[in-house]
C-alpha cells in the first residue's frame, strides 16, 4: 500500500508539473500573438490623410508592439525549437 501511494503521488506531481508547464507556454504565446496582432492593426491603421499627430500616435505605438513581438517572436522560436504546433503559431505572423 505504501508503494502504491507514493506511486500515485509521483503520477500527480508529474501531471501538475506538466500542467504548469503547458500554462507557461501558453501564456508566453498568448502574449506573442497579443502583441503581434496589436502591431498588424496598426500598422494597418496608419494613413498619410490622418492629422500628423495621430500619425505620430500609431508610429509610436507600431514600433512599441512591433518591436516587442518580433523579439517575442524570435525568443519563442529558441525556446520552442522542438514544438511544430508552437512553430506554426508563431509563423502566422510576418513581422
Amino acid at each position: 500500500m505504501k508503494k502504491f501511494m507514493i506511486a500515485a503521488g509521483l503520477v500527480l506531481l508529474t501531471v501538475s508539473c506538466t500542467s504548469a508547464q503547458a500554462d507557461d507556454m501558453q501564456a508566453d504565446i498568448k502574449a506573442f500573438q497579443a502583441n503581434a496582432e496589436n502591431c498588424q492593426y496598426l500598422a494597418g491603421e496608419w494613413d498619410s490623410s490622418l492629422p500628423k499627430s495621430r500619425q505620430k500616435e500609431i508610429e509610436v505605438e507600431v514600433d512599441k508592439y512591433c518591436n516587442l513581438a518580433r523579439k517575442q517572436q524570435e525568443q519563442l522560436k529558441k525556446k520552442y525549437k522542438s514544438s511544430k504546433q508552437v512553430e506554426e503559431v508563431i509563423s502566422q505572423y510576418d513581422l
